[in-house]
């Protein structure tokens, strides 16, 4: 990925080196994010019908590492997809 980002940020290259090396505590965070990112999908699919998606949600739970990680996932394993919008006023 880093060779898809520009000089100039040098910043942005910084988190990513990070996010592929788990660099620190940092690196941990930017990991977990994109493992929810993948269950809120897994999620989604098995919501869907997908049961097989249940093998993607376990692996990722294997994977998380950090405290607030853990909880929202948990929150994501309660939580239909499609609650958001029933909120929504009409």
């Amino acid at each position: 990925m880093k060779d898809q980002v520009n000089e100039d940020f040098p910043e942005i290259i910084d988190w990513i080196e990070a996010l592929d090396n788990k660099k620190g505590h940092f690196g941990k965070i930017l990991k977990d994010a994109d493992l929810l990112e993948n269950a809120l999908t897994a999620k989604e699919y098995m919501e869907q019908g997908h049961k097989e998606a249940k093998q993607w949600l376990d692996n990722i739970a294997k994977r998380l590492q950090t405290k607030t990680g853990k909880k929202l996932f948990q929150e994501i394993l309660k939580t239909s997809p499609y609650d958001w919008f029933k909120r929504v006023p009409t």
